[in-house]
């Protein structure tokens, strides 16, 4: 059976963006030239088509961040660490991808994660097998029997390195690749400015999950103060993915990726 690759696509421009135009990306009054902007789209949709072999993908769908998010509007703080705007290399990219018949999708509202974490639960819901490309490990929750995740690489590595279940357990210290929501909502996340317990770091993520079971079982006892649960309570809602965003049924023949 085909799998279906599920493509964060704002955040692999970005990270091709940061690599092939670094000058660019940071100083925000030096406009992208169309050459850069050619080079950086073309690296992109070569990736796509490349991860869609190697995961043995015939499908193919690349979601975009929408310039909105429940998140932002949940938590005013969240990633107000980010300066640069992705909005203008994302344009760039979905028109790539159009242009190569490669199927995208925006969700106002909603980031390309939850849109991805969307599809992936009801690919798995009706019996076909899904791959993710990203480089957010966020997404490493989704690893199952079913979804393969893959990241790029690091040295001595494959160019798109599958994380099993193992590898992120062994990684983080956890008991399966679903903790790693529980394991973060306590230590917080720093590329996405989200605190986590103030002073809980890894070490007391990991044994109060081991004590409790879930950040869940956690909120429910008395080992957190009541302002602490507050923070949990919001941390959890922020780092979960959101499974129920409202994509319209997408046909196979239009995301099949054309040879």
């Amino acid at each position: 059976m085909n799998r279906l690759l599920l493509v964060d696509g704002t955040n692999i421009v970005m990270r091709y963006a940061h690599a092939m135009a670094p000058d660019v990306v940071r100083d925000s009054e030096n406009a992208a030239t169309d050459e850069a902007i050619a080079r950086v789209t073309s690296a992109c949709v070569r990736a796509i088509i490349e991860c869609a072999e190697v995961s043995g993908s015939s499908y193919a769908i690349v979601t975009f961040d929408s310039g909105g998010s429940w998140r932002k509007a949940r938590y005013p703080e969240y990633k107000t660490n980010r300066t640069v705007s992705t909005r203008h290399w994302s344009e760039s990219l979905r028109s790539a991808c159009e242009a190569n018949h490669i199927h995208t999708l925006i969700c106002e509202g909603f980031e390309a994660d939850d849109v991805i974490a969307t599809l992936e639960r009801r690919a798995r819901e009706s019996g076909r097998r899904t791959a993710v490309l990203s480089g957010d490990s966020d997404l490493l929750v989704l690893a199952n029997e079913s979804c393969h995740v893959y990241q790029f690489g690091r040295k001595d590595e494959p160019r798109y390195a599958w994380r099993t279940k193992e590898w992120i357990c062994a990684k983080y210290g956890i008991r399966s690749p679903e903790l790693l929501r529980d394991f973060k909502s306590i230590v917080g996340e720093p590329g996405d400015s989200l605190t986590g317990i103030p002073g809980y770091g890894p070490k007391k993520a990991l044994q109060l999950l081991e004590r409790f079971g879930n950040a869940d079982a956690l909120l429910a006892s008395i080992a957190l103060t009541e302002a602490n649960r507050e923070i949990l309570s919001l941390m959890l809602e922020l780092v979960t993915l959101r499974v129920d965003v409202p994509v319209a049924a997408i046909s196979p023949a239009d995301c099949r990726i054309s040879k």
